[in-house]
């Protein structure tokens, strides 16, 4: 669970929107990671809809504005929380693989998310013949960690849309950037199937905010 404050921020960049505009830019975010190992976090639900995430390599992270963040959880919400480009509706569900900046991880250890510089890359899921594999992994395994390779968990194609938000739990903290992948990934009707939580947060007011688009870069 995330720590709460008694009061909620909720200011003017919360989070999800619908993204309607873009601008091309070199949006400078990197993908430094070549696996993860993922294990299911008892989060009340069977399968769990959440996994402690970490990098297959030590040196695994996500590069943004030069800055190093490393990736602790990926969960998924029914069905997705933004919605990207001319679709008017939202796919079925979202995963959300979150990092932390390398100087917050304790924090995020902690279960003090918004308390940290976070960095969410959003993968939206559609219902297909092929399976999504951290699904697999939360149905499969109580505690066990697989490590699952990058191709299995985002798609090749990495064109991106990079905007300002805020955690989309309570406290709603604003300090979290969005890296939303254009191509979604596929999920079994079945793994689609049980949608009790958590759910998406309905849709918030874009505001002023620009939405910058482009290609996110990947090292091995």
């Amino acid at each position: 669970m995330t720590a709460t404050h008694s009061l909620p921020n909720l200011g003017t960049q919360q989070s999800p929107i619908a993204v309607e505009r873009t601008h091309e830019a070199n949006i400078e975010v990197s993908i430094n990671w070549g696996s993860l190992v993922l294990s299911p976090k008892s989060d009340g639900y069977t399968p769990a809809r959440k996994l402690s995430a970490s990098p297959g390599k030590k040196s695994g992270h996500l590069g943004m504005d030069g800055e190093r963040y490393v990736p602790v959880d990926l969960h998924w919400h029914f069905p997705a929380e933004h919605i990207v480009g001319k679709k008017k509706a939202a796919y079925p569900s979202e995963v959300h693989i979150v990092h932390v900046h390398r100087d917050d991880v304790a924090f995020a250890l902690q279960g003090k998310l918004d308390w940290c510089r976070i960095v969410v890359v959003g993968v939206f899921i559609k219902a297909g013949r092929e399976p999504y594999a951290p699904m697999t992994v939360a149905a499969e395994n109580e505690t066990k960690a697989v490590r699952v390779q990058r191709d299995a968990i985002l798609p090749s194609e990495l064109g991106a849309t990079r905007y300002r938000g805020s955690l989309t739990t309570p406290p709603y903290s604003e300090n979290v950037t969005f890296i939303l992948l254009d191509t979604p990934m596929t999920a079994t009707k079945a793994q689609l199937a049980d949608q009790d939580l958590p759910k998406a947060r309905a849709l918030q007011a874009c505001n002023r905010r620009f939405c910058l688009h482009g290609s996110v870069d990947v090292k091995n």
